[in-house]
């Protein structure tokens, strides 16, 4: 698995409206289950990127583009340096959830590597998701 800061499993809920944080995992941490309700309003960004089947990619939350900007501004204040996320879709092609991977202590360049091993770990989430 990547090495960051923290790992999130973000399932998005049947209302449309809210996901849920359902693991966390930390660097220097024992994993989680974390169930912890999300408004999806506060992460709209990632969704609309993720219904295209875009990956979040952000390098560094202090550079951040304009249209990324205010996530940015949320990252910093949770002090992430960098994250990457990736979605979960569905066997049908719905948006499940995402995986997003945190580091919190510098700027990253995401290698292409870890961004596919990323999609392919989130593929095999939504293929479970099915079987669940």
């Amino acid at each position: 698995m990547l090495q960051v800061d923290r790992r999130h499993l973000i399932l998005c809920g049947g209302d449309s409206r809210t996901a849920q944080r359902v693991h966390i995992w930390q660097q220097g941490a024992h994993a989680g289950r974390k169930d912890e309700s999300i408004a999806l309003s506060s992460c709209s960004w990632l969704i609309r990127r993720h219904e295209r089947g875009q990956n979040v990619v952000i390098r560094d939350a202090k550079k951040a583009r304009a249209d990324v900007a205010d996530a940015a501004q949320a990252l910093r204040a949770r002090q992430t340096c960098a994250l990457l996320a990736v979605p979960i879709f569905s066997a049908a092609g719905e948006l499940a959830g995402s995986i997003v991977f945190e580091d919190c202590t510098k700027e990253r360049w995401w290698r292409r590597w870890e961004i596919e091993m990323a999609r392919t770990v989130a593929h095999m989430v939504g293929c479970r998701l099915e079987q669940a």
